[in-house]
């Protein structure tokens, strides 16, 4: 599976299926589909699913409102390249 597909599927368990439709143009902060707890959700999830660990200091950077910049992030991060 794609990790944005992972990262789809994640957003539908959690807030169902309807979310789909608009997930690309909101901000999950804003909007109130990611707070903290969530973000440690998502990264809970993707360690499990891709076997991974995570370090959190390279997180620092991220913008986990925009789901394209999680998208291209965790791609990154699962495909091993280095995360600046």
């Amino acid at each position: 599976m794609k990790v944005k597909d992972t990262i789809y599927s994640f957003f539908a368990k959690r807030e169902g299926e309807t979310i789909l439709k608009n997930l690309d143009e909101i901000n999950l902060i804003n909007e109130g589909i990611l707070d903290s707890l969530g973000v440690v959700e998502l990264i809970s999830y993707l360690e499990q699913k891709y076997e991974i660990r995570i370090d959190y200091e390279a997180l620092d950077n991220l913008d986990f409102s925009s789901i394209s910049e999680i998208i291209i992030f965790f791609e990154a991060l699962i495909k091993g390249q280095e995360i600046a």
